[in-house]
């Protein structure tokens, strides 16, 4: 056999080996096929210690799920996080952060602040979702119990063997004494799609003209199937072109179907205008776009540059002037005519 063969046969049996190695990895996995909670239990696993020694500090577990999965529409996959932190008592301050990352991609991020030592010591932990919006949380306790829930990323669900990294970041002067990720922790994979959320505005009936109040309305509908929380609706516009009566922006603590609003404006400037409607919460942030002219008022008041009046004489009023100025002339040449 030539050198050439014996190489081609090497890098054959060793593609062999790799593959067969992955496949039988991936079949010693559990696999997520059905709707529900599978924890870290249910995985195979237990409760999971980081270490606290150094600066950063990871665990991973490994799980399967079918050929062809991926994050929507008919199922979606999220985490699930339960933990026990508990922070040392000759702690500095500084912060720490917990992430859990599924393929490399975070879909959980918690950070715990520490301010104050000894008897002043106080800690507070944050963190955003698709499902709660923005959390914060106060304790003057070292020992915190923290439970999180979040949609994994797209990227974050793939066919075959997945990878949900635990990781344990620290800063200045904190100390961590240990942190614990417990059994019941893992992933959900549910029918329930997050929330969406689809803005349409409303115009208003008739044209827009130079010193008009008017309105601007919204409806704003939640098109996914879990409720979207901490929502706001804001208004951008030029300020040459209008002014804005009323607060802004409109708040909605939650909204499962749909929410009906208006922002109330005043034209003061003439011309074709952009005004940007726009929706925000933790799980969507839709825009409208609206282009708005205004015209001329009826009374054709004249404007200087940036919408300040110069003289509140309507045009009709000069035109009457100038045809009174007109017939005088004629009945004095008229009666000049007369005397000849």
């Amino acid at each position: 056999m030539t050198p050439a063969k014996i190489a081609l046969l090497a890098a054959g049996l060793a593609l062999l080996l790799v593959t067969t190695g992955s496949a039988a990895a991936d079949e010693d996995l559990v696999l997520v096929d059905s709707f529900g909670v599978w924890t870290l239990e249910k995985l195979g696993y237990g409760d999971l210690t980081l270490p606290v020694d150094g600066e950063t500090a990871e665990v991973s577990i490994r799980y399967a799920l079918a050929p062809g999965a991926a994050q929507g529409p008919d199922g979606w996959y999220l985490i699930r996080l339960h933990l026990n932190i508990e922070v040392a008592d000759n702690s500095g301050q500084g912060s720490a952060i917990v992430s859990a990352l599924t393929n490399d991609r975070a879909s959980a991020q918690i950070r715990f602040d520490v301010d104050g030592e000894g008897e002043s010591f106080s800690m507070t932990w944050d963190s955003v979702d698709l499902l709660n919006g923005y959390i914060e949380e106060a304790t003057a306790s070292h020992d915190v119990e923290v439970r999180f829930s979040n949609y994994l990323p797209f990227a974050g669900v793939g066919p075959g063997q997945n990878v949900l990294t635990f990781k344990l970041e620290q800063f200045r002067d904190i100390r961590i004494s240990s942190i614990r990720v417990l059994d019941d922790s893992g992933i959900e994979y549910t029918p329930l799609s997050p929330p969406k959320l689809e803005l349409n505005p409303t115009l208003p009936d008739n044209r827009v003209k130079l010193g008009d109040v008017f309105e601007i309305g919204y409806e704003l509908k939640n098109v996914g199937d879990r409720p979207a929380n901490d929502v706001a609706v804001g208004v951008i516009y030029p300020r040459e072109g209008f002014t804005l009566i009323g607060d802004t922006p409109h708040s909605f603590p939650s909204i499962t179907g749909s929410v009906a609003g208006a922002f109330t404006m005043q034209a003061i400037g003439e011309g074709t205008f952009e005004i940007v409607l726009g929706a925000e919460s933790p799980s969507s942030r839709p825009v409208a776009q609206i282009q708005a002219t205004v015209y001329a008022s009826d009374w054709s008041f004249l404007f200087l540059t940036r919408g300040r009046l110069a003289a509140a004489v309507p045009l009709a009023f000069l035109f009457a002037l100038v045809i009174a100025a007109v017939v005088r002339r004629i009945a004095v040449g008229s009666r000049a005519r007369e005397r000849e």
